[in-house]
């Protein structure tokens, strides 16, 4: 039913096997997590183990932790051949190691901490083990015990975040190396999250630790909110470069919103991305700040207003470090989304799909912009209304449409996780092919403390790059086939109809009209 097993020599030294029957109810087992830095040195490496294949004994106090990285632990503990493949714990009792190997000092030699202990011991750190498992899931060989083994694990890693290896394809054959090779890999992916913190703007003094920590714990590259504020998103870098030393730079759709005003800002950390906000072309604008009582010829009721309740601001956002590497480098475009919530926003979602399609296109054949966009966020309904469908129609690939024709979520799975969506570009989701394009979020689980500060999850992407120059074909891609017209069932879908038909002859309209009302 399962085995994985990673050679001792230029390997992991692991095995993971199926046990019949129900044996943890009976004897308990030990939690997997994959934290990396779960241990400092000089702390404790307690060891149970069966030394010289005799009785069980355990191995604690008089030990120290020597030093660690993220693959190897060493330790100065008690240990005897047969003792391999024995736990490592903490004093706390996490697992943070399987035990590997031991090697006697020569005599002459100090022990290293001072003990007068002739033993240094070696131990395959569990975050490394992970980082293994993420590759071979990938792979066609062990991909489903791997997949059922990283089901069992918790936590994620603060070094190689909360998608670990997934998406990204092992160069090196050696074990280890590959590894590192995952560690140092932060130009080969870009991991961004969408998330509606629920009124930070409001209580970002009292809750601003709490967002700090989960930010910290996922290690993401690019982080959009919502519900938030300039204030209180500065408030959250200052925090996390204090308690965490995470350096972010950030910046804000509305930057002279204030604290009081909801609205959506955006952070990412500048070792692996370059970012700015960018400024939308004036003709542009209108469509943008538009009112739906402003389109020609409908009468809405007095629940309608602004189409985007809250500005959609526009990022741009290009990979560090890729030319350098030898690789073809990569930007694209963010626009976070907050949209008008309940049953009467609907109309109002329906209009800011169009507007966005009509946008992107313009800013892609009229403006010089990158091919490539990730629109999302806090879109407040879910895509089987249809208000979306101007974008899916456009060739837009929403992540939960995608990954649920896959058996999969794009998801973390909450009360509200159905209207928090990640829209990709038609280049970008062919720009690579299946192979190098990878949304993920399905078997790891979250942290469970989200929904303490939230109702709304984190709904996250990552973009797994490709090592090879692009195609012709996959620059020349485009935006798909027209829609097919829909039933004119009421004014609103002829307007609409309109307004996908002719975009600048509806923002040429909507400019002059605000142009009237301003004079």
């Amino acid at each position: 039913k399962l085995f994985i097993t990673s050679k001792a020599i230029g390997g992991l030294d692991y095995t993971f096997v199926h046990i019949d029957g129900e044996p943890h109810e009976r004897f308990g087992y030990i939690p997997m997590q994959r934290g990396v830095f779960t241990i400092e040195a000089d702390e404790r490496a307690n060891v149970i183990h069966h030394p010289g294949g005799r009785p069980q004994r355990v191995s604690l106090q008089d030990n120290h932790v020597l030093e660690f990285d993220p693959q190897l632990l060493h330790y100065t503990s008690d240990t005897e051949g047969g003792s391999s493949g024995s736990p490592v714990f903490d004093n706390t009792w996490r697992l943070i190691a399987l035990h590997h190997a031991f090697e006697t000092l020569p005599e002459g030699v100090p022990s290293p901490d001072g003990s007068g202990s002739r033993i240094i011991n070696e131990g395959i750190k569990l975050s490394a083990i992970t980082i293994d498992l993420e590759t071979r899931a990938s792979e066609e060989v062990d991909s489903q015990a791997a997949r059922t083994v990283l089901a069992a694990i918790q936590g994620s890693d603060s070094i190689a975040g909360y998608f670990g290896a997934r998406g990204r394809k092992p160069v090196p054959a050696d074990t280890l190396e590959r590894v590192v090779d995952v560690y140092k890999g932060t130009n080969d992916d870009i991991d961004v999250a969408f998330w509606n913190v629920e009124w930070f703007n409001r209580h970002y003094r009292q809750r601003v630790g709490d967002v700090a920590r989960i930010v910290a714990d996922l290690n993401l590259d690019v982080w959009a909110f919502a519900e938030t504020s300039p204030q209180a998103t500065e408030a959250l870098v200052e925090h996390l470069d204090r308690e965490f030393g995470h350096r972010f730079e950030w910046a804000a759709s509305e930057p002279d919103a204030r604290s009081s005003k909801q609205t959506t800002t955006v952070i990412w950390n500048p070792l692996t991305v370059r970012g700015r906000r960018m400024d939308w072309p004036d003709e542009i604008e209108p469509y943008l700040t538009a009112d739906s009582r402003d389109v020609p010829d409908l009468n809405f009721e007095a629940v309608d207003g602004l189409v985007f309740n809250r500005y959609p601001g526009l990022f741009r956002f290009e990979v560090l470090g890729r030319a350098e590497a030898g690789y073809p480098t990569f930007d694209f475009n963010l626009v976070p989304l907050h949209l008008k919530a309940r049953d009467e926003g609907a109309k109002r979602r329906r209009i800011a799909s169009e507007i966005l399609a009509a946008v992107i296109k313009r800013m892609i054949e009229h403006h010089g912009a990158s091919r490539d966009w990730l629109v999302g966020g806090d879109v407040n309904a879910e895509l089987a209304t249809g208000q979306f469908q101007a974008l899916t129609g456009s060739g837009f690939l929403p992540m939960s449409a995608e990954d649920e024709a896959a058996g999969a979520v794009s998801y973390l799975k909450g009360p509200l996780s159905l209207i928090d969506t990640i829209f990709l570009s038609p280049n970008l989701a062919k720009q690579f092919g299946a192979d190098d394009f990878f949304i993920y979020a399905g078997d790891v689980r979250k942290p469970d403390y989200v929904r303490e500060i939230s109702d709304h999850r984190p709904v996250l992407a990552r973009l797994s790059l490709s090592r090879k120059a692009r195609t012709s074909a996959a620059t020349a891609a485009h935006w798909g086939q027209p829609t097919e017209p829909r039933a004119e069932t009421d004014l609103l879908d002829a307007v609409l109809k309109k307004a996908r038909r002719e975009p600048a002859e509806l923002l040429r309209g909507l400019a002059n009209k605000i142009e009237r009302q301003e004079a």
